[in-house]
């Protein structure tokens, strides 16, 4: 009697077993992972980027019109009560509705002052904003409305800014208000003790983003993640 022939198959209809189909879900949960850890460090790092030019890019503008004794000549105030340019004490026409985001309503409304001419901040419209909703008595500036701006990070919250004059008695400078309403508290900033401790741009200014966490880091903080500019 003739033998049949035997013939090997993966399963009686010639499609894929269970532990084949296991092995592939597996390979696909293990891929979905893996692009789910990827993208929000991607993007992560894309925003911190993005405060980086920012903060820098402010900073750098500070420095130059400092240096451009025709144009202004100092780091401005901490407080837009105290600006003056040339003989103009605009400080008093505009006077300082409150005292959240004050260092950084000040820094915006220099930099974008008629009256000066400096190196212009490129910013996205979404890093411009009044996130504290206050205005100033007038319109002055570029503005053609009374609101105090500020420049925000990616994250909605107002940069900080002291000039060195008030490092030791930074009142009314010492918090910030994001966009969905969160209060910050923010200090002028020191050297770690490793690094001789003393402050941040002891003579000129400080402008930083409290970071992708919302809050300041300690001045011993090794691996924080506010973004800095300190003036020379």
């Amino acid at each position: 009697m003739a033998r049949r022939p035997v013939v090997a198959t993966t399963s009686a209809d010639g499609g894929f077993t269970l532990v084949e189909i296991l092995v592939v879900i597996a390979i696909i949960a293990t891929l979905v992972g893996l692009v789910a850890a990827i993208i929000p460090a991607a993007m992560r790092r894309k925003q911190v980027m993005r405060a980086q030019t920012l903060v820098n890019g402010v900073g750098a503008a500070l420095e130059a019109l400092a240096l451009d004794g025709e144009q202004y000549g100092k780091y401005p105030p901490s407080r837009p009560r105290d600006l003056k340019i040339g003989k103009n004490f605009v400080g008093k026409e505009l006077g300082q509705p409150n005292d959240l985001n004050s260092g950084i309503e000040s820094v915006f409304f220099l930099l974008n002052n008629p009256l000066i001419h400096c190196n212009q901040v490129t910013a996205d419209e979404e890093l411009i904003g009044n996130a504290d909703d206050d205005v100033f008595r007038n319109a002055r500036g570029n503005a053609s409305d009374p609101q105090a701006r500020e420049y925000l990070d990616p994250w909605g919250q107002p940069l900080a800014y002291f000039h060195s004059n008030d490092y030791k008695d930074p009142k009314g400078l010492t918090e910030i208000l994001s966009v969905d309403g969160t209060r910050i508290e923010v200090h002028p900033k020191k050297l770690s003790a490793r690094a001789g401790g003393g402050w941040l741009g002891p003579n000129s200014f400080q402008v930083f983003s409290v970071g992708p966490d919302g809050v300041q880091d300690p001045d011993e903080a090794e691996d924080g993640d506010d973004i800095v500019y300190s003036g020379r």
